[in-house]
């Protein structure tokens, strides 16, 4: 532990020195805020995994739509948006007078070449998580969507950040360094060393930003990240840990801020290899306990979590009973019926000859996911189950998650990112669908889904929504760990910080330092 202290240390007096102008250039005129991001950036090319989240997060990119602090839809790009009679087709009016960070105005023909550009890169997630179109049409500022089927929550599918808008005519091979030109209040300067540096959008639609610079400095220890920010290395920071709140808290220098979050940790457990009987599922299921996760080894800072979607989001999370909530009796009683003993009396069970050992994979940079890869070998244990902690680099992370290399693999997802929960559900618990890396099908939840696609009626989608909330609890292929609160801890010279329940919004054109 203390040479990986050092090791991230001494990255962080790089990143430092990263930011640093060269001798005798310094402005003290010059007004830079210095961000500390908990994540690494690999690239900046919108439509790429989810590198879109960066570039709006870094206050370069924007969406049609934004979300407020009640996840509502609030007009962003597009000013109105409203549904023909036939649930298929789509006017979103885009705003009149915005122009990109390289001068060309923004219209409904330059969304539609970027919505198209998108479709190209990332179709298997397009049309899996969101939605599907016959056609997309420009008239003036008037964009025109046709649905293939309906597509009730699509503006606030609009607001995922996979569709930030970036001038498709000037794309180049070099976007994914630069993110492209956008619409923000920032934009690009340099991506080198860790450190996403941004100047100020001249040109930005909503008035003159207050910072001349910006840099986004990836500091992925949480230690070191809240070291940085008592020392005044950096401005602000987000996704601090469960035991640092409470120190920025009691300190009159910061402002500490949470808030009810739309996350949900969860981890997938394979269902097509080595967790492939539900019962043996079932039994890692009984063998945790959630409660103690939460107040204990999170410092009561997280809720533990009853299924898929938060309390906050409603969906019937009142009446929720997980039938496999922790019971060690009932955990090892699954493991019999699934064929398992301790035959050799070392305290772990086996079958046919073979031991039983399960691995869990993870990376470091969410402080609470080694803390419940932790707890979970301490409590499997306790059942008779053996877990072998598997610690990866985040793009390691990545590539075992999409080519299901694992047995159980934890996450932190936003469950309602685009304001209503379909995409999320559909996208990691449909059958074969995007997400659905655990290769989990359960036909019953399949056959709601098709429902809730097409239905308008917000009774109904919330009845549909919180019966496949109970079939996911029935026939478990997830563990759904625990809900974290959206944070962000900052500075008190900082004003116009915004935190709120979906972490797509860092920067904005409001942050500034007082006077």
């Amino acid at each position: 532990m203390k040479k990986f202290f050092a090791l991230t240390c001494l990255g962080f007096i790089l990143l430092l020195a990263a930011m640093a102008p060269p001798a005798g250039a310094a402005d003290p005129a010059k007004k830079v805020l210095n961000f500390g991001n908990f994540g690494n950036i690999d690239g900046l090319d919108p439509a790429v995994d989810w590198d879109s989240w960066y570039v709006v997060r870094a206050g370069m990119g924007e969406c049609l739509i934004k979300f407020d602090k009640n996840m509502t839809n609030q007009p962003w790009l597009a000013t109105s948006w409203s549904v023909a009679d036939d649930k298929l087709t789509w006017t979103f009016k885009i705003r009149e007078g915005v122009k990109f960070s390289n001068g060309n105005p923004l219209d409904a023909e330059a969304v539609k070449k970027n919505f198209e550009r998108v479709l190209e890169k990332a179709r298997a997630r397009f049309e899996s998580e969101f939605f599907k179109y016959e056609f997309i049409e420009a008239n003036g500022q008037d964009l025109i969507i046709k649905t293939a089927v309906p597509a009730p929550g699509l503006p606030g599918m609009l607001g995922d950040p996979l569709f930030m808008v970036i001038d498709v005519a000037t794309v180049t091979d070099a976007i994914a360094a630069k993110g492209g030109d956008a619409t923000g209040p920032y934009k690009f300067v340099s991506l080198e060393n860790g450190v996403l540096k941004l100047t100020r959008n001249d040109l930005y639609w909503g008035g003159r930003p207050p910072f001349d610079e910006v840099n986004l400095v990836s500091i992925p220890d949480p230690n070191t990240r809240s070291m940085a920010l008592q020392n005044g290395d950096i401005d602000i920071t987000t996704n601090t840990s469960a035991t640092d709140m409470p120190v920025f808290m009691n300190n009159p220098d910061f402002v500490a801020e949470e808030t009810e979050g739309v996350r949900v940790v969860m981890a997938y457990m394979q269902n097509a290899k080595g967790l492939a009987d539900p019962n043996l599922r079932k039994a890692v299921k009984a063998g945790l306990d959630l409660r103690v996760y939460a107040d204990k080894v999170l410092g009561g800072r997280y809720s533990p979590a009853k299924g898929p979607l938060p309390g906050v989001l409603g969906y019937g999370f009142d009446t929720l009973v997980d039938p496999y909530a922790h019971d060690p009796a009932k955990a090892k009683a699954l493991l019999a019926d699934a064929g398992y003993s301790d035959s050799d009396g070392d305290g772990f069970v086996d079958k046919d000859g073979k031991p039983l050992e399960i691995g869990f994979t993870y990376y470091a940079t969410r402080a609470e996911f080694p803390l419940l890869a932790e707890a979970t070998e301490r409590s499997l244990k306790d059942v008779g189950i053996k877990v072998n902690l598997d610690q990866v680099e985040s793009g390691v992370f990545g590539t075992k998650r999409k080519n299901g290399d694992f047995d159980i693999l934890i996450m932190s997802v936003a469950t309602a990112g685009t304001g209503d929960p379909q995409p999320f559900l559909v996208s990691h618990f449909e059958t074969g669908a995007f997400n659905n890396n655990g290769a989990y099908s359960n036909p019953e939840v399949d056959a709601l889904f098709a429902s809730l696609k097409g239905e308008f009626d917000p009774d109904k989608r919330s009845e549909i929504i919180a019966k496949a909330q109970v079939a996911l609890l029935n026939d478990p292929g997830y563990i759904f760990y625990v809900y974290p609160k959206s944070n962000m801890v900052y500075a008190k010279k900082l004003v116009g910080v915004e935190t709120l329940p979906v972490d797509f919004y860092w920067m904005n054109d409001k942050m500034d330092f007082k006077d």
